[in-house]
């Protein structure tokens, strides 16, 4: 999830009673550090297995992303239409 920086200061939220502040900026820097992690781990194990991973996060990445653009043609045009 990708959020422009002109709208984080929306998503922040500060924990009341609580020293930690949770921004949805950390949540996706430690989602991205976690991803990271995870890939170099499965190129050290086989590259083989690096690529088959890879072609699937694109390949779901690209499904996603033609979801959204259908779903949008289709509420846009239903908006217009009605």
């Amino acid at each position: 999830l990708h959020i422009y920086p002109s709208k984080r200061a929306k998503y922040e939220m500060a924990l009341t009673g609580n020293k930690a502040n949770l921004t949805q900026l950390g949540r996706e820097s430690g989602m991205k550090k976690l991803m990271m992690i995870n890939l170099l781990k499965r190129l050290e194990s086989s590259v083989a297995a690096f690529r088959y991973t890879l072609i699937d996060v694109v390949k779901s990445y690209v499904d996603e992303t033609l979801k959204a653009i259908s779903t949008y043609e289709q509420t846009c045009l239903d908006a217009l239409s009605g």
